[in-house]
């Protein structure tokens, strides 16, 4: 459209006035939509349809620009945002709104030149040798002009609106207004902080030398050497000289963002352009935290000289971040690009973000929405439309839950993001005006790392507090574990872990130290809770053990006899053994689905239903293969079906409740737990290595000959790769190690077997998953303390005895009965406290689960010497057992060294537990009348860290220390 046809701002009107003109202009096009789509459903031609409201879009398009250019002001502002939306409104209003960034009708030259005569204190002819009359750009505050210095220095002269404060002034006034009558008709839309937060920086670009320090100000910090990974190359103008309304900046001879036709003609990469202008606003925010808070089109230039470098404009109104919001960003950014949701909700308390605690997967929806992935205009439509239906599906079925009761999660919003958001918002829609794709969270990734890496050291200076928790150290033994912990996290080889030990019934060493994960430098505490992997398997196979002590599940009984649903399909002759002993034949049952679909494991009816379907890859009862993920379903529905209750519910009864758990021993967490998550991240290897190419690929490594196969204690040896029977198998071709296991980001547990190394890379960011850590995975989801996870195995080392109390523990904690009484959710699948449906394998009842204890005061009836040989198939039980598995009955068998160092099955059982993927363990040796708990959450390969932990503690208190638990070389070496 010709600058001719524009209609003259006048900025007019008052208060009243300029309220009625909104007024008007809101409800025009309201109404006007609102007939098109009544009309709309009458019509059964789509392209007629769409013909309509692209003449809708353009009819309102320019109603909104007529009601614009005649008010001015802020609202110019509002039209600029707009235009750069490119990636959320049509066409028609982007091609209308673009004008407001720099062609609006310029403001008489009298006015200008009797400004710049009053602010500068002389004629412009005195002031320069050249002043073009003609305007380079006119916007909402502002027009400016070319001109030359008496110094020869061309320039270009920054001139403010005559009378524009009192217009801003006075449309802030309207806005709050507006805000304050949308709040007061619906509570949970309250913009007060937001508008608040608008309010107080909005008038600061009325002062032009407080836009000119802010100009040296970002200039300053970003020419300042940096890092590769943190430098950007960007040109800012010099200021040479300002005035509260005259501001007189270096000139550039740029392109305008907005002239696409220009920028392909001078051979402009589009896609760098905008990668480049995204790493300045990132250097900005998260290292700076000093930001430009108006990145609209009209505010950048292109220099036509390679390699057109973007040139920032306009600093008129920016924002400062406090240090702690800046950190608390840069952790919000790396939360949600590992979808740590335990980091994720601690950086929006540091924001002061308050949310329903309830929602907090809304919550990282919402974050991930933010930082969503830039694409061209329509897809970018596309995209966002998708997006707002499923918003509304989500809104629609909680409000069915909460009986009509729509729910924000969001109860109260940080002023201090609020042009964070706006700046995301602009560059997305800058980056798909452009046609371009830009990935905000890999882009912006290394400045929040540069961020959050200066603040983890500047914690970790003289003063900082010692990595080690200040607890009461319960021994002699306890100090020096608390020693040792201190030494290896100066060598960069722990994150976070905590330690528990009891002997003889005494807690003697009860310690925590680190951070809760790479991004979250909260410290860990004494009841944080860990994800262990594989030490779920230990406490699943407790309740094995103790429905076989009730006379509710014999291990030589058919699986079928007491889950009937399970009884086909080349299953009928699974035993229970057969399952405890990992010889069922169905190590990679479900694999396939779950890597198809990994919601799938949210839906724990839906996981034993695969259980049911599948077909064994050999025999029931021939070969052991490891079963990784598999052995948690099969066990769970076996426990549901001989219980007769839910798995959680049977837990929670069964140990947690009577030695006094609650709050610390979870399988899939309950809502009001999540800032207690410890997160996890993956060692990194020295560069180079065949160890760190395959987690660098995802590949795996094959061991060479004579390389220790495994080096970790129960259920660690490498697993064959086994075809499945036929076509009629669920399985597919998935193996540990394969692709498919990469995929769905499982291993076998706690294996540190070099064949399947390739696998650990992709955990963390599957297992901080929030979705997958409320699932119920019998098998590697378990979320404990160390004490929890050493008390459950003291009262195992007695046969089911209950230890004394725990000193120190505050049972304070949160439990899901607090999370309910808080309003927590009791309708999510798998969860804690998870209902089981009607008609399932173990319909949930009402009725009481008895757990009532042995005469002499144990979970378990039977004697000592019994329960232990059950556990650990020997006596009675070994026929159930082959002879030199890692397995006794479910649990993980430990043995002394034998004397092979290849075969360390040789020498005898002397303990009890399960080791999970990257390192943590638990065990009990019952002739000592030890248990041990270690939870790490930086995984290795090797554990040589949680091995040093229990070789001292073990050689301290004069305990046996098991084969498993013997340094191994590092893995680089085992694997070259």
């Amino acid at each position: 459209m010709a600058r001719a046809k524009l209609l003259p701002c006048t900025g007019s009107g008052t208060l009243l006035g300029r309220r009625l003109k909104v007024f008007a202009m809101a409800i025009a096009v309201f109404f006007d939509y609102k007939r098109l789509q009544r009309r709309s459903k009458w019509i059964k031609d789509s392209a007629k349809v769409d013909a309509l409201y692209e003449a809708a879009h353009e009819r309102n398009a320019a109603r909104i620009f007529s009601t614009i250019c005649a008010l001015e002001g802020l609202w110019v502002k509002a039209g600029q945002y707009l235009s750069s939306r490119a990636d959320v409104l049509p066409e028609a209003y982007i091609s209308r709104l673009k004008l407001l960034q720099d062609a609006l009708p310029p403001r008489p030259l009298e006015e200008i030149v009797e400004t710049v005569e009053e602010e500068l204190g002389g004629k412009v002819q005195d002031l320069f040798t050249s002043f073009d009359e003609t305007p380079l750009a006119t916007a909402s505050i502002a027009q400016v002009h070319r001109a030359v210095t008496l110094e020869g220095q061309q320039v270009v002269v920054k001139v403010q609106h005559r009378g524009i404060k009192e217009v801003i002034l006075q449309d802030l006034s309207n806005l709050r207004t507006i805000v304050e009558w949308i709040a007061w008709s619906d509570p949970q839309y309250n913009f007060g902080p937001m508008i608040d937060e608008w309010c107080a920086e909005v008038p600061k670009e009325l002062n032009f030398e407080v836009e000119a320090a802010n100009t040296d100000r970002v200039r300053t910090s970003l020419s300042a050497d940096a890092s590769a990974a943190t430098r950007v190359e960007v040109l800012l103008p010099a200021v040479v000289r300002a005035t509260q309304r005259v501001l007189l900046l270096e000139f550039f001879d740029g392109l305008r963002l907005n002239n696409r036709a220009a920028l392909d003609a001078h051979g402009v990469d589009r896609q760098r352009l905008v990668e480049v202008i995204c790493r300045a606003y990132a250097r900005q925010i998260y290292v700076d935290g000093f930001f430009n808070a108006d990145p609209h089109p009209g505010n950048f230039l292109v220099s036509k000289v390679p390699p057109h470098a973007p040139i920032l404009l306009d600093f008129g109104l920016t924002k400062t971040l406090r240090p702690a919001m800046k950190v608390a960003l840069a952790k919000q950014l790396l939360a949600a690009a590992e979808m740590d949701m335990s980091a994720l909700l601690s950086s929006f308390e540091e924001m002061g973000l308050r949310l329903n605690r309830d929602m907090p997967e809304e919550s990282l929806a919402l974050t991930n929405f933010f930082f969503r992935r830039a694409a061209p205009a329509q897809e970018a439509k596309a995209e966002f439309e998708k997006w707002r239906q499923e918003r509304e599906e989500e809104q629609k079925r909680a409000a069915d839950e909460d009986k009509g009761l729509r729910r924000n999660p969001v109860d109260a919003f940080p002023a201090d993001a609020v042009f964070f958001i706006r700046v995301l918002n602009l560059l997305r829609g800058l980056s798909s005006s452009l046609d371009t794709r830009i990935e905000y969270l890999e882009v912006m990734r290394p400045f929040a790392e540069a961020t959050l890496s200066s603040e983890l050291q500047s914690a970790a200076g003289p003063s900082a507090p010692s990595f080690v928790l200040a607890t009461p150290v319960r021994s002699v033994v306890d100090e020096r574990v608390r020693a040792l912990l201190t030494q290896l996290a100066q060598g960069g080889n722990l994150q976070g872990i905590q330690v528990c030990v009891y002997h003889r019934g005494a807690v003697v060493v009860d310690c925590a130290g680190g951070r809760l994960g790479r991004y979250d430098p909260r410290p860990v505490q004494l009841d944080s809770l860990f994800p262990c992997f594989s030490v779920t398997k230990g406490v699943t196979a407790g309740l094995l053990h103790w429905l076989h002590d009730k006379g509710k599940l014999p291990f030589d009984a058919l699986v079928g006899s007491v889950w009937p649903g399970f009884a086909k399909n080349g299953k009928e002759t699974t035993t229970v053994a057969h399952l405890a002993t990992h010889r069922a034949g169905l190590p990679h049952a479900g694999t396939k689905d779950v890597v198809a679909n990994p919601t799938v494991v949210r839906d724990w009816q839906s996981m034993l239903r695969l259980m049911e379907e599948a077909w064994p890859e050999t025999p029931p009862g021939t070969n052991q293969m490891y079963h990784y993920l598999s052995f948690g379903w099969l066990a769970g529905g076996l426990i549901e079906a001989a219980a007769g209750h839910s798995y959680g519910r049977l837990l929670q009864a069964v140990f947690a409740t009577p030695l006094g758990l609650d709050g610390e021993f979870y399988v899939g967490i309950p809502p009001g737990v999540e800032t207690r998550l410890a997160s996890l991240s993956m060692d990194r290897p020295t560069p180079g290595t065949a160890l760190a190419t395959a987690l660098a690929t995802r590949q795996s490594v094959t061991p060479q000959p004579g390389a220790a196969a495994s080096s970790s204690p129960a259920g660690d040896a490498p697993v064959p790769v086994v075809e499945p029977p036929g076509p009629t198998s669920e399985v597919g071709d998935a193996g540990p190690g394969s692709s498919a296991d990469v995929a769905a980001g499982v291993g076998p547990g706690g294996s540190s077997s070099i064949g399947n190394v390739g696998n650990l890379a992709a955990l963390p960011l599957v297992f901080n998953n929030l979705f997958v850590r409320r699932a119920c995975i019998p098998s590697a989801n378990g979320h404990f303390s160390a004490r929890a996870l050493a008390r459950f195995y003291a009262s195992m080392a007695r046969a089911g005895a209950i230890p004394p109390a725990h000193p120190g523990w505050d049972r304070s904690t949160e439990t899901p009965q607090k999370a309910a009484e808080k309003g927590g959710d009791k309708s999510r699948p798998g969860l804690f406290r998870r209902g089981v449906k009607k008609g399932s394998v173990a319909e949930e009842t009402p009725a009481p689960i008895d757990v009532a204890l042995s005469s002499d005061g144990r979970l378990f009836d039977r004697p000592a010497e019994q329960v232990f040989a059950g556990i650990t198939g020997v006596g009675p039980y070994a026929p159930l057992v082959p002879p030199e598995s890692h397995w006794g009955l479910a649990f993980g068998r430990f043995f002394l060294p034998g004397v092979s160092a290849a075969d360390q099955s040789g020498g005898r059982v002397i303990a009890f537990g399960h080791s999970g993927m990257g390192g943590s363990t638990a065990f009990c040796d019952p002739e000592h009348d030890f248990a041990i708990a270690v939870t790490i959450n930086k995984m290795t390969v090797a554990h040589n860290e949680t091995k040093a932990v229990v070789r001292l503690v073990c050689e301290q208190l004069g305990v046996p220390v098991p084969a498993s638990f013997l340094l191994q070389p590092p893995p680089e070496a085992q694997a070259t």
